[in-house]
């Protein structure tokens, strides 16, 4: 048996200018929102060895992330950080410039950003009974501070029949119609951009046998400007499907099994509601956005202040340093200058000194001959 990893080398399609250009128009008018399905995507050797790259259900669910809820998502997700060396080389190969240039091209966003960190995304398998409830992506990425913009979805099951479900749907803005069911195929690329009304999931629990999964490559693209209609931050908008609104209408107090009208009437208040909820939940990540922002302003003036007040209380220490040393050697010249003056008053004190003996001496002298010419003078008067 060939082994793939040694022989294989890792391709995007050579064609994916002709790609972009023959299916960006289909891409950005499709309804329920812009999306394309691109079969047989990568190179047969390429996806056969990136579908080698996942583990059984048993081993995904000792080592890979659980997300379960309830009636809402059963998966298992392989980060990047986990995941085999090929399955990071496919990732990267998929985030490469090549692609990010085949995505502009296609989707007519400009300025595409991979998503290094891939959390909730990289290889991801759902196993029997697995399922994802229909839901628009979160907008932001709260690590890189950017806008999620597209979704890849690239299926690597092979084998995959009709019988064994997980097909992706597409639902219409406000829920009355899903618009698509995508078949989850081998090698079978999907591409969409992720919008408020992006409503998609594969909400019908899977029925493959028990020692099959449905494998996929999850990737999300980014830019650093926010869509004008989806500029506020936002998570994941989970929606009911018309038969779980029917379910929850039972469930009311309020339902009339026997009055249509009523139910109706009941739908459209809880839609509504819905609604209401919405724009509050919006208006409040608005206000938690501004609050952050004004939080930020403020940390940056108050650290700007510090950063004023430290640099003049070092000016000041400074000034004051310069100054002491200043009087220092002031001090210094002033008692260098009054220890020459007391070595001049000593030598000239030392000089009146010799001067006063000499003249001591001098009158003594004179003093002697004064004395010496009285005496002579006596004596000549007494002879």
């Amino acid at each position: 048996m060939i082994n793939l990893e040694e022989t294989v080398k890792l391709t995007l399609p050579a064609n994916l200018d002709e790609l972009a250009e023959q299916h960006k128009v289909a891409y950005r008018g499709a309804e329920p929102f812009p999306f394309v399905v691109l079969d047989n995507f990568l190179p047969t050797a390429t996806a056969e060895l990136a579908a080698q790259q996942f583990p059984s259900a048993k081993v995904a669910a000792k080592e890979w992330t659980q997300v379960y809820n309830e009636g809402i998502q059963k998966k298992a997700v392989g980060s990047i950080e986990i995941v085999s060396p090929i399955a990071q080389q496919i990732m990267h190969l998929l985030s490469s410039p090549p692609m990010l240039r085949f995505l502009e091209k296609l989707t007519g966003i400009s300025a595409l950003l991979p998503d290094p960190y891939q959390i909730g995304r990289g290889l991801q398998i759902s196993p029997r009974g697995g399922l994802l409830a229909v839901h628009a992506d979160g907008n932001y990425h709260e690590q890189l501070k950017l806008y999620r913009r597209i979704n890849l979805l690239l299926y690597l099951t092979p084998g995959w029949e009709e019988e064994f479900g997980g097909h992706l749907e597409l639902w219409n803005a406000n829920m009355t119609r899903c618009i698509e069911r995508i078949l989850p195929v081998f090698n079978r690329c999907i591409l969409f951009s992720i919008t408020p009304t992006a409503f998609h999931g594969y909400p019908l629990e899977i029925t493959c046998p028990p020692d099959m999964t449905r494998n996929l490559i999850s990737l999300v693209y980014c830019t650093s400007v926010a869509p004008e209609d989806d500029e506020h931050p936002r998570g994941t908008l989970w929606q009911k499907r018309p038969a779980e609104q029917t379910e929850l209408l039972k469930a009311s107090p309020d339902y009339d099994e026997l009055s249509a009208d009523g139910a109706y009437a009941l739908l459209k208040r809880y839609e509504r509601e819905l609604a209401l909820s919405k724009r509050e939940n919006d208006s409040l990540l608005l206000r938690l956005g501004e609050a952050r922002e004004n939080t930020e302003i403020l940390l940056n003036y108050e650290r700007n202040m510090l950063i004023h007040r430290v640099g003049g209380a070092e000016h000041w220490v400074s000034s004051m340093q310069q100054q002491v040393a200043e009087l220092e050697e002031k001090l210094r010249l002033e008692q260098e200058k009054s220890l020459e003056e007391d070595r001049q008053l000593t030598i000239e004190l030392g000089a009146a000194q010799q001067w006063a003996k000499e003249l001591e001496q001098q009158l003594n002298v004179l003093q002697n001959k004064n004395i010496l010419s009285h005496l002579r003078n006596y004596l000549q008067k007494k002879l």
